[in-house]
């Protein structure tokens, strides 16, 4: 799922006004543009952690291992094709 920084940014308002003390998101591919993710901190986020899956400094969760084996897998079934 896709959320733009303007529709986060009022998700972060909302559950603000609600009594959310602590706001904190994890993501699978972040992908941020012009600082965004600065943006959504200084908008209220508390924190903000995504995969190494595109690099960033936001990037706390290894999910190399999880990706490696199928990755050589599907390497190894394309080479053997090939011959």
């Amino acid at each position: 799922m896709t959320i733009e920084n303007p529709t986060l940014v009022r998700l972060l308002d909302s559950l603000e006004e609600q009594g959310m003390e602590a706001i904190l998101c994890a993501a699978v591919h972040g992908i941020f543009a012009e600082a965004s993710d600065q943006y959504l901190l200084a908008a209220g986020l508390q924190s903000l952690v995504t995969t190494n899956t595109i690099p960033h400094s936001t990037n706390g969760i290894d999910v190399s291992e999880l990706l490696a084996p199928p990755i050589r897998h599907f390497l190894n079934q394309d080479r053997s094709k090939s011959r």
